[in-house]
């Protein structure tokens, strides 16, 4: 009797990240999706630094959210990320777990790009060639242009578990309706968590999100979650003594930080590739 193993992420699956076996560590990648080549969700730890909130242990942690996918039809239309953090014993309601202290983006209109449209207007007339009457017919070109603005929906926020208070976050992305692009090709998210007892916690992470698909059967358009499988990930752990990425100099007291100087979404100026 032969058995077939497929070891090979099927399409709507999350590809699974693990930990390597006895590694403390933060890994980068935290989170990935592709079901093909032109389709990636990805959500990537820059830094975790470690220091103090207020006189008690506390974690930066910058993220970067990556989307790339087909424009149109196959476009990322929304996602929506959750984020729980637990000490890592996991050993049940009396575990003093890490709790989130602020978040940046929380409510954030954000243009994704300038949209610019030509048109040109033809104005005519009737110029008298003298007494005879005769007229010469003149048109006139004028070009303008328009410029449109779009503008996404990015609303982030702190929420309790059934083990903590605010030891969660959630982050909601909506595309520009009137747009029909997708959502924001990138953007960064920081979280502050202080963890009462400088310990190791971990972090897990859920992705929900949607992209259009015909149905032939009610013959009509539909938006359906992408993810045919979830849960499949590691936690991504945190250890006070291995921080990662870029470490900023001189910060102080996390209390001091305002993170919107760390995550700046720059309105795109042109429409990037797959957004055509």
């Amino acid at each position: 009797m032969d058995f077939l193993l497929d070891l090979q992420p099927k399409a709507g699956q999350l590809r699974p990240q693990h930990n390597p076996p006895g590694d403390p560590s933060t890994r980068e990648n935290a989170l990935e999706y592709d079901p093909d080549d032109k389709t990636l969700v990805n959500v990537r730890i820059d830094t975790v630094q470690y220091g103090l909130h207020s006189g008690n242990p506390a974690a930066l942690i910058i993220l970067r959210f990556v989307f790339k996918f087909r424009p149109a039809s196959k476009r990322i239309r929304n996602f929506h990320i959750n984020i729980e953090f637990r000490n890592h014993s996991g050993s049940g309601e009396t575990t003093s777990h890490p709790k989130v202290i602020k978040l940046a983006p929380e409510e954030l209109r954000g243009k994704i790009f300038t949209e610019e449209r030509s048109n040109t207007l033809t104005a005519g007339g009737e110029l008298p060639l003298g007494p005879t009457g005769a007229t010469l017919h003149i048109d006139e070109e004028m070009a303008r242009k328009i410029n449109r603005e779009y503008e996404l929906k990015l609303s982030g926020w702190k929420k309790s578990s059934e083990v903590a208070t605010d030891n969660m976050v959630i982050w909601d992305c909506t595309e520009a309706k009137k747009a029909a692009k997708g959502v924001v090709p990138g953007y960064r998210g920081a979280i502050i968590v202080q963890n009462p007892k400088d310990q190791p916690f971990s972090a897990t992470m859920r992705l929900d999100a949607e992209r259009g698909i015909f149905n032939f059967d009610k013959n009509v358009f539909e938006y359906l979650n992408i993810f045919g499988k979830k849960e499949v990930d590691d936690p991504v752990l945190f250890h006070p003594d291995k921080p990662l990425g870029h470490q900023y100099q001189n910060l102080g007291d996390f209390k001091d930080i305002n993170l919107e100087d760390y995550i700046k979404l720059e309105p795109i100026k042109t429409l990037p590739v797959g957004y055509s």
